[in-house]
């Protein structure tokens, strides 16, 4: 592997829509960050950003792998110990963890 390919790597993905999730990249991994207090709101900002996500993957050919795809809920308080996000990439659930 070359020493340019990661630098390579972000320019290729350097137009990456904008999402109202906070964005994490390191090297091919994204993740999308998002605090709020209203579990529904999580779910559907997140949805959102994958699903536009999903597309502009789909227009430059890359192969995420929603197998891989975890989703998790942090939180404060022990009532919401037990939710599981409903999140969906490219039309499959992902794992809650």
């Amino acid at each position: 592997a070359s020493l340019l390919a990661p630098i390579l790597f972000n320019f290729y993905i350097s137009d990456i829509p904008i999402t109202h999730n906070r964005e994490i990249i390191y090297a091919d991994d994204l993740a999308l960050a998002i605090q709020s207090k209203e579990v529904p709101h999580v779910e559907d900002l997140l949805n959102s950003d994958l699903e536009n996500v999903g597309h502009y993957y789909q227009q430059w050919r890359l192969c995420p792998n929603p197998q891989k795809t975890k989703v998790t809920l942090f939180h404060l308080s022990n009532f919401k110990a037990n939710i599981e996000l409903n999140i969906s990439f490219n039309n499959i659930r992902l794992k809650h963890n």
